[in-house]
C-alpha cells in the first residue's frame, strides 16, 4: 500500500521575506570583507611606507656617498633592486583591495600596435585597423608621439595594401610633420619612406 506524499506548503510571507534577507546577509557578507580588506591595506601602509622609504634613503646616499669607490655602483644597483621588489609588493597590497590584477599599462599603446600588425598578417585587416586606431588613440592621449608614429605608420601602410593611401597619408603626415629632428632613427625613416612612396 503506498503512501501519499505529504505536502509542505509555505507560507507565502515566509518565501517573500526570506529573498530580501538573502541578498541582504550576501550584501552585508561584501561589504564586511570589503571593509576588512580596506582596514588591513590601511594599516599596513604606513610600515611599509617607512621601510621604502628607508631603503631608498639609506641606499641612494650610501651609494652615492661610495661612488669613488668601485663598492657604490653594486649598492646602487641593490638599492634600485630593493625598491623595484617593494614597488612590486605594493602593487600587490593593492590588487587585493581593487579585486582585479593591476598591470603598468604605459606600454599599452605598443602592445595595440603589434596586435594589430599581427591580425593584418593573418588576413583581419578589419580588427588591425581597430586595433591601430586605438594605439593611436590612446598614445596620443598620453602625448607618446614616438608610439602615435609607430603606430600610425603601421596603419597606413595597411591602408595603403587595401586600396585606401590617400586616407593612410593624410593620417600619417601631420603626424610626422611634428618630429623637428631625429630623422635618422628607424621609425621616422619608415614613415618618410611610406609618405614618400605614397605621395
Amino acid at each position: 500500500r503506498r503512501t501519499a506524499p505529504i505536502k509542505v506548503r509555505i507560507a507565502p510571507w515566509r518565501s517573500a521575506l526570506a529573498t530580501p534577507m538573502m541578498s541582504s546577509v550576501k550584501t552585508l557578507r561584501h561589504w564586511l570583507g570589503r571593509l576588512g580588506k580596506d582596514t588591513l591595506y590601511l594599516l599596513t601602509g604606513l610600515p611599509m611606507g617607512i621601510l621604502t622609504f628607508t631603503v631608498a634613503v639609506t641606499g641612494w646616499s650610501t651609494g652615492l656617498g661610495l661612488l669613488i669607490t668601485l663598492i657604490g655602483f653594486p649598492v646602487l644597483l641593490v638599492t634600485a633592486l630593493a625598491i623595484r621588489g617593494l614597488s612590486h609588493v605594493e602593487r600587490f597590497r593593492a590588487e587585493l583591495v581593487a579585486d582585479e590584477r593591476l598591470r603598468p599599462r604605459y606600454h599599452e599603446p605598443e602592445l595595440l600596435r603589434l596586435r594589430g600588425s599581427l591580425l593584418a598578417r593573418c588576413g583581419d585587416a578589419a580588427a588591425a585597423e581597430v586595433s591601430l586606431r586605438r594605439a593611436i588613440e590612446l598614445a596620443r592621449t598620453r602625448q607618446a608621439r614616438a608610439w602615435e608614429l609607430r603606430a600610425a605608420t603601421t596603419l597606413a601602410a595597411l591602408l595603403r595594401r587595401e586600396g585606401r593611401q590617400d586616407e593612410g597619408q593624410s593620417l600619417l603626415r601631420p603626424i610626422y610633420g611634428w618630429f623637428t629632428e631625429g630623422f635618422e632613427l628607424p621609425d621616422l625613416r619608415e614613415a618618410r619612406a611610406l609618405l614618400v612612396e605614397v605621395g
